[in-house]
């Protein structure tokens, strides 16, 4: 639990927050007569020594330890944990003697330091004491006693305080910051970092996996030499080829059947033409060292016969068996992602980035495109990556990480070894010092000696190199456990850890020391969550912040910047899922944070003519490509779509380039190059292992040159634009410039409408605009007609996940779609790359909910980040097992057991809250959890004239009978229109329906029957009884719910507010934002309750706002509600459109609105499959191999239907094809979701379809198909879609022949053009 106290003036008015941009060195030195929070522990203890059951008890008359707190302190600021001191164990008056350096670039009004006590079970708070902001900015050394206060608003103990000094150094004060490299005393070398700038270097820059020659066009550099495009991974083979002594090879994935060289450039030598794992084990059978360290990835195993892939794909147990038995030595690392060079499958490209081209050849054996599901037919994915050599001094600081990382992950296994084999056991890393004639650092040569240079001081193609790392001591052997030692080395202390975080305090300094422009390439772009708009995600690297604060600082100074950064298109993976949206949405954050800040710069400035996009800009990259003449399916996919194995993405030839870059240059002088992403997993330090180096050749800087330099970093750049835009011209080479920014935006945004367009057209390269709007103020929004991505669908800017914050899946759907007992593996806290599910098929625990709402967690398990170092996943257990039922429907109380590594987090079970099947339940999610309801909507257009109460209240037996959970009525209430739907005394029950006395008949019935009665809500509009303002009917003066012209919303002539919704025409629309509305409202849906009704049909449900809905359901609280958010499918030229996923997006979006409490009719299925059963059943998989509906994407709320009153009956406004309705009965009554079965179909089109609709209901039930049960679907061709739900129940559709196999099936109802079978 965290308390925040902001400092009050004497008007109780906080501080104004002040931006923190520059350095701040804190020590914190020690704090006095701190509580002891560990009393009760030791109490309990000690009343259980003294009971000793043999009688063995020894005497010890030494003096007892006494056990008290264990504190340590959290610096926090705007939210944002900026420092945290090592524990000081059992002490109340703690020394640390601490000192920080800490880059700041926070809005914030105080700091606040949190003085916790460490235990076994995370971290409990003793207090808070803080500083003002404003007080820091000043710049005055700030030391003193400040009080700790604690979460009762006072000190927890007299003179309880804690001793600090600060000193602050605002950016504009550095001399770097306004000037450059150019007045750095350490050159290019970044300061306070592990490892030192070295000289008389050699780096050589690579961009994809491989460039052939004449690939990309000639950069001329200075001198009138030219940027040579080098062939990374042939490279890469040759030097293992040509390697004497050792390979060391460390990787998130190396795949042993990998080829490096598959269209050379050069001869290859003997073994070049083996894939890496041969050729690996062909090089340490010739005497050379080879040791290879792999990512493990804790999700495949392969042991006791048990073999799994893993979640990630990453091949590392495939790899470590290979290599088995053989000299080469492959280690898994069990600790965070491993970085370095990704050598496995997917990765080889070239800056072509062919989609369908030398499938056969090149890419043979090699296909990856993740977003799509096996067995659909799709493009390969383009994969775009930056890589780097380096040679001299710095090469050291590389094999020094790989040596501490090797020993820290073969720590165990090296002491076993040791046991095993004696004394005369030698270590697997070679001892280099020993081997003469290799020059290495020694006693007698020092790292940086020109010995090591393999080029001169005075060459001018000579670099300077440093290496960087986000590593922690959990990951590497070496570190001083000392915290005067560790700062020395410019280490940071963390409560138990050491942590290195270099990569980001590089990345701060080459963006400060920038003067005028930056290209940034990163698979993610991530951080500074502390000034989020709406949201803190725990992501708080200053990266982007550091960006947005240098483009102001600029804009005030009225000089030219420019901020150019290429992302993917998506996260790698489905675009759709819930990872990939939530990850989105956090750098949808990112985005309106910068952009917000620049546009708040240039409004205060007055250059209301600039734009922020002259200054930022996001891109990404995407690929068009027509399809050979030889590529099979070509015709058969662009002439006529069918069949389960074309994705939209094949049709329209086209795909993103996906962009593994992770690569920055600062004014075409210095690079930044490793394995680290722009987000907090690579940036903490303390999370994933990443290495990186920033290199400058000094010859080409800004301050030798005294003009642009044109070295090898301004080549790199130039030829990335090359091959992304396919041209070079003279305007790109001043980067910072207008012009430059102007020339790259109309390529991009020219390709984009390209690319977008399902008309085929070549694009200028591969650059696209990154589909976002930006306005002038900096409001960040999408591009209209481009919400979604094409042909994959997901929403452009994310959205929330609806799991608690502290809590993040990766892959939501393969976790509801399995039947397997499984777990789920959260990440303790908010992750920025998540991980995902683990199966677990003995487990004693079941899922009952894919969206499953966990209350608020107080415990500092979850909300303490400081609990990492125990907990760097935890597992929630969602429901028990009990006879094939989940006994939990939903968790009460949230208890937390450390054991070893893990938190398992037990919801315990509260019987108040469980589904008992009575009609009065009061937990609103049990009937969505249950999945089970079948719903009948019992009336038509033309009901009202059929004396309607009791010509239903026949049927009721019927009804029941044939397993109908409940029926939707039409609206009871007194209406200026006989259907209902113009309501006007909603107190009055005497409609043209019947009387009351007939309607309380029927429910009663209904009830009798156990068959619950569904309320038509009719709510978004009113008619009136007197002439109000503007001579309409606005006022209802003389009936219950007497309103007057203030209920009625002033876009249909009243005197309220604007509507929150679509209006409906024609009548007073209600203003549901007043609050006397929603509280008559309210008063009316309770008695609706009384009267009878216990589900809700919210209608016209787009008329206002979802949150009112969600008010009105928690308060009223019916078992079951449903709305009516009706809005038009996407349709061409042609008819509808294949991709409904922006349709089915906005429905999921009323539907989250609601705070999930209601469902929705799922009007998108019903749009395609009315379509579909024309002909066109290969509409009913969506590119990820899933329904195409809301059904495809939320099964639990999605109510399926074929017609109802208003698209069918007598109005027909948009009537499901009459000579295929018991096809679309087939599927909605077959499949995931909640089926509605329309009254006209079963009651009046004659027994036959009665009786067919009513045996698919049996089989329904008899089976226990739910909303949630999984689906498999096995065809989707023109004339024959076919499926499997469950593992009991196959079904098709059209004419097309299909049948089960095996002798287990047997046909359970067939009809016309469709066919049902259950296993025996």
């Amino acid at each position: 639990m965290s308390f925040r106290f902001d400092s009050m003036s004497e008007d109780n008015i906080p501080d104004p927050a002040v931006c923190l941009h520059g350095d701040l060195v804190l020590k914190i030195i020690e704090a006095r007569s701190l509580p002891n929070m560990d009393l009760l522990s030791d109490r309990l203890r000690r009343c259980f020594t003294p009971f000793d059951p043999f009688g063995k008890r020894k005497k010890n008359h030494r003096t007892r330890k006494i056990v008290t707190s264990d504190p340590y302190v959290t610096v926090c600021l705007a939210g944002a944990t900026v420092a945290r001191t090592r524990v000081i164990s059992n002490s109340q008056h703690p020394i640390w003697n601490e000192r920080f350096k800490i880059p700041l670039a926070h809005p914030a009004n105080q700091f606040e330091f949190y003085i916790k006590d460490n235990d076994v079970f995370g971290a409990d708070l003793i207090g808070v004491a803080t500083v003002q902001a404003a007080d820091v900015l000043a710049g005055e050394m700030i030391r003193g006693w400040f009080p700790i206060i604690s979460s009762h608003g006072k000190p927890p103990k007299t003179e309880c305080a804690l001793h600090l000094e600060m000193k602050f150094t605002k950016c504009e004060e550095m001399p770097v910051f306004k000037h450059g490299n150019s007045v750095n005393p350490n050159g290019f070398g970044i300061g306070n970092c592990y490892f030192p700038a070295r000289h008389g270097g050699s780096v050589t820059l690579y961009q994809d996996a491989h460039v052939m020659e004449s690939m990309l066009p000639e950069i001329e550099l200075e001198n009138g030499t030219v940027f040579k495009h080098e062939p990374c991974w042939e490279d890469i083979c040759h030097a293992i080829l040509e390697a004497h002594h050792m390979v060391y090879i460390t990787g998130w994935s190396v795949f042993h059947e990998v080829k490096l060289v598959r269209e050379p450039t050069r001869p290859l030598p003997h073994g070049g033409d083996l894939s890496l794992g041969d050729l690996l084990k062909y090089k340490s059978e010739e005497g050379v060292r080879v040791l290879v360290l792999v990512w493990d990835d804790k999700t495949s195993h392969s042991k006791f016969f048990i073999n799994t892939t893993g979640v990630m794909q990453t091949h590392d147990e495939e790899t470590r068996k290979f290599f088995r038995h053989t000299a080469v030595t492959c280690v898994l690392s069990p600790r965070y992602a491993s970085r370095g060079l990704d050598l496995c499958d997917g990765r080889y490209d070239t800056p072509k980035h062919r989609l369908f081209r030398d499938l056969d050849t090149v890419y043979k054996d090699d296909f990856h495109n993740p977003t799509y599901s096996a067995g659909i037919r799709c493009p390969r994915e383009p994969w775009h990556d930056l890589h780097c050599k380096v040679e001299g001094p710095a090469a050291y600081d590389i094999l020094t990480n790989f040596e501490q990382r090797w020993r820290k992950a073969t720590k165990w296994a090296e002491l076993g070894r040791r046991l095993k084999r004696g004394s005369k056991s030698e270590e697997s890393l070679l001892k280099l010092d020993r081997i003469s004639w290799i020059l290495s650092p020694s006693q007698t040569i020092i790292q940086d000696d020109p010995s090591l240079w393999v080029c001169s001081v005075g060459d001018s193609e000579n670099w300077n190199v440093q290496v960087f790392r986000s590593i922690d001591s959990g990951s590497v052997k070496g570190f001083p456990k000392d915290i005067y030692q560790a700062d020395a080395e410019n280490l940071v202390c963390a409560k138990n850890l050491v942590i290195d975080r270099s990569i980001q305090t590089a990345y701060i300094q080459a963006i400060r020391a920038a003067q005028h422009f930056i290209y940034i390439e990163n698979q993610y772009f991530i951080g500074s969550s502390y000034a989020w708009p709406s949201y803190k995600a725990g992501a708080d690297n200053l990266i982007p912040m550091e960006l947005a604060l240098k483009i102001t600082s600029k804009i005030r100074a009225k000089e030219r910047f420019a901020v150019y950064v290429v992302i993917p298109m998506w996260p790698e993976g489905v675009p759709t899922s819930t990872s990939v949206q939530e990850i989105l949405f956090w750098q949808g954050q990112t985005f309106k944070t910068m952009y917000g800040i620049i546009g708040n710069e240039l409004k205060s400035m007055g250059m209301e003519d600039s734009h922020p996009q002259d200054y930022l800009n996001f891109y990404c990259l995407g690929r068009r490509e027509e399809l050979p003449s030889d590529y099979s399916w070509s015709r058969s996919c662009l002439l006529s779509p069918t069949g389960d194995a074309i994705s939209p993405s094949l049709r329209f030839q086209r795909f993103m380039i996906y962009v593994h870059a992770k690569g920055m240059i600062v004014d075409d002088e210095y690079v930044i190059l490793g394995s680290a992403n722009i987000n907090q997993r690579s940036m903490a330090g303390s999370r994933d292992t990443e290495i990186a180096i920033g290199a400058c050749q000094p010859h080409y800087t800004w301050k030798e040159r005294k003009r642009h330099p044109r070295g090898q970093v301004y080549g790199y750049r130039m030829s990335l634009w090359a091959e992304h835009m396919h041209m070079v011209t003279d305007v790109f080479k001043e980067a910072g410039s207008l012009e430059c920014v102007k020339t790259v935006n109309d390529i991009a945004e020219e390709n984009w409408k390209r690319y977008s367009s399902n008309e085929f057209k070549y694009l200028q390269g591969h650059l696209l605009k990154y589909p976002i709007s930006v306005t002038r103020s900096g409001k960040v929004g999408t591009v209209p007609g481009n919400e979604t991505f094409p042909d994959v669908g997901g929403k452009v800017l994310g959205c929330r996940s609806t799991l608690p914050d502290a809590l993040t899946t990766l892959r939501e759907a393969s976790l509801v779609n399995t039947r397997l007992p499984c777990l789920i593996v959260y990440q303790t806290f908010t992750s920025i790359h998540p991980l995902s599910f683990a199966f677990l098929p003995n487990s004693e625990y079941v899922v009952v909910e894919e969206h499953f709402n966990i209350p608020s967690i107080s415990s500092s398990l979850l909300h303490d980040s400081d609990s990492r170092v125990f907990l760097p996943f935890s597992l929630v257990f969602i429901g028990r097992k009990h006879h094939g039922q989940s006994t939990l429907r939903s968790p009460a109380t949230a208890t937390s057991v450390l054991i070893g590594h893990f938190t398992l987090l037990h919801f315990q079970h509260d019987p108040a809250n469980v589904n008992n099947n009575t009609e009065e339940s009061t937990d609103l999610g049990a009937v969505l959890r249950n999945g089970r309801e079948i719903l009948l909507q019992g009336f038509n257009w033309e009901s009202h004239k059929y004396d309607w109460w009791r010509n239903l209240e026949k049927k009721v037996p019927d009804i029941a009978k044939s397993g109908f959970t409940s029926v939707w009525l039409p609206p009871a209430t007194n209406s200026f229109s006989p259907e209902g739907y113009l309501p006007q005394n909603l107190y009055s029950l005497n409609s043209a329906y019947g009387s009351e006395q007939l309607l309380k008949a029927l429910l009663q019935k209904l009830k009798q029957y156990k068959v619950r009665a569904m309320a038509d809500i009719v709510i978004n509009h009113r008619i009136g009884t007197t002439q109000g303002h503007g001579g309409m009917y606005n006022r209802y003066d003389g009936i219950p719910l007497a309103w007057n012209e203030h209920a009625v919303t002033s876009c249909t002539g009243g005197l309220g507010n604007k509507s929150t919704g679509d209006n409906f025409n024609g009548v007073p629309n209600i203003d549901h934002s007043q609050h006397f509305v929603r509280k008559d409202i309210i008063g009316w849906l309770k008695w609706l309750r009384n009267v009878g009704f216990q589900d809700f049909r919210f209608d016209f449900a787009r008329g206002y706002s979802a949150k009112y809905v969600k008010e009105y359901i928690e308060e009223a609280k019916p078992i079951f509600s449903v709305g009516e958010y009706w809005d038009s499918c996407n349709y061409n030229g042609y008819g509808l459109d294949y991709n409904q996923d922006s349709h089915r997006q906005r429905i999921i979006n009323w539907i989250d609105a609601t705070g999930q409490l209601s469902t929705a009719f799922d009007f998108t299925t019903k749009g395609i499959l009315q379509e579909a059963v024309k002909g066109q059943f290969w509409r009913l998989r969506d590119p990820q191999g899933k329904p195409p509906g809301v059904v495809g994407w939320w099964p639990s709320r999605a109510v399926t239907f074929i017609d109802n009153h208003d698209t069918g009956s007598t109005q027909a406004h948009w009537p499901f094809p009459s000579n295929h309705i018991m096809e679309g009965y087939a599927y909605i009554l077959t499949h995931p979701g909640i089926p509605a079965v329309f009254y006209d179909h079963f009651y009046d089109w004659g027994d036959s379809i009665h009786e067919q609709i009513a045996k698919l209901v049996n089989i329904r039930k008899r089976q226990d198909i739910h909303s949630r049960s999984s689906l498999r679907i096995l065809e989707s061709q023109d004339n024959l879609y076919s499926a499997m739900i469950g593992d009991k129940v196959c079904m098709k559709i059209g004419d097309g022949s299909w049948c089960p196999t095996g002798r287990e099936w047997t046909l359970a109802t067939s009809g016309h053009r469709y066919a049902v079978w259950q296993k025996q």
